[in-house]
């Protein structure tokens, strides 16, 4: 059996159902929910603008104005630059006979083909998966241009290595960034300093967003239990324990994502409209026919692949909006492109 394919299950004979191919690119937590604005086509390289007004104003005044009254423009910019990354995989279509029925399979045993809805669920479980990785790879990627070289060189990454290496994610980038507000000394997030926390990060929101419709706080599933658990154990204004939990602070909605580690809060204007969010996804979308292909590996062989190609980016384009509580550090060091 191939490397690429481990079914544990050898025992189903019914109709697969009809799957549609969803886009791993819009189908992870993050996208889904409108956190990031997608900015589609980049072959190179996106400018994120940024403009700044200082000092402009000024005692009303008759005479002259010097030109050291001026006030200053500072405009400069952060970019989306989309970096490639492929996704493969080998596997034998005879390795599904227990699982489609015979007569689904091509007779002739050397031309062994998926029947269409094999096909179809093949591609789906391919796209959730890739799903699961984006959500986090925006997040927690640190780019290691020696670890790509070393798997181009050897023909590819083994099972175990680490994938999320093609982009600077944007913990590392925060954590790099001077603008960025960070909330010192955290620690683990537990029931009984949740709300302490999650107040250190209110009070560290600038004043020119505190109030912005966007202003979300942005955590993932395992802080939301603890944050939830919280709220039940008040003893008064409280929620009941079999509820859910209000996922809102100081007024403002709380995301909850997979992407992000543990102990982690992120608060910042998030949006999906141009101009309105402060987080960026840049990737070069191609033809949704050709986003994935299915092949024969090789004329003599009995293999198929898998295959697609994509290219992703994520930035923010005001640091000094966005306040980051993390106790997540870097697994590499991390380079500036």
């Amino acid at each position: 059996m191939p490397v690429g394919l481990n079914i544990q299950d050898t025992t189903y004979a019914g109709e697969a159902l009809d799957i549609f191919i969803t886009k791993a690119m819009t189908n992870f937590d993050t996208m889904r929910k409108g956190l990031f604005v997608i900015m589609p086509g980049i072959k190179k390289k996106k400018t994120i603008p940024r403009m700044k007004l200082d000092g402009f104003v000024q005692p009303r005044m008759k005479g002259e104005l010097s030109e050291s009254a001026s006030g200053s423009i500072t405009v400069d910019a952060r970019h989306l630059a989309p970096q490639d990354l492929m996704l493969f995989v080998l596997f034998a279509p005879s390795d599904f006979e227990s699982h489609w029925t015979a007569v689904q399979l091509n007779p002739l045993l050397l031309e062994a083909e998926l029947p269409v809805n094999a096909e179809n669920a093949m591609m789906d479980l391919i796209m959730g998966q890739m799903a699961e990785y984006m959500e986090k790879a925006v997040w927690q990627s640190v780019r290691d241009e020696s670890a790509i070289a070393a798997a181009i060189a050897t023909g590819g990454f083994g099972v175990n290595a680490n994938r999320l290496v093609f982009i600077n994610g944007l913990l590392v980038r925060m954590l790099n960034d001077s603008e960025v507000i960070k909330i010192g000394s955290p620690v683990a997030l537990t029931k009984t300093n949740i709300f302490a926390k999650f107040e250190e990060v209110k009070a560290a929101v600038p004043v020119s967003i505190k109030e912005h419709a966007d202003l979300k706080y942005v955590i993932n599933p395992q802080t939301k239990e603890i944050f939830t658990s919280a709220q039940q154990g008040q003893n008064f204004k409280g929620i009941n324990v079999t509820d859910e939990g209000v996922m809102t602070f100081g007024g403002k909605k709380i995301e909850v994502v997979n992407g992000l580690p543990n102990d982690t809060i992120v608060a910042g204007v998030f949006g999906k409209t141009v101009g309105k969010g402060n987080f960026y996804m840049g990737v070069n979308v191609v033809d949704e026919e050709t986003s994935l292909e299915m092949k024969k590996y090789r004329p003599e062989s009995e293999l198929f692949y898998i295959k697609g190609l994509m290219k992703f980016d994520v930035n923010y384009g005001f640091g000094e909006e966005t306040v980051l509580y993390t106790t997540w550090t870097s697994p590499t060091t991390y380079v500036a492109y």
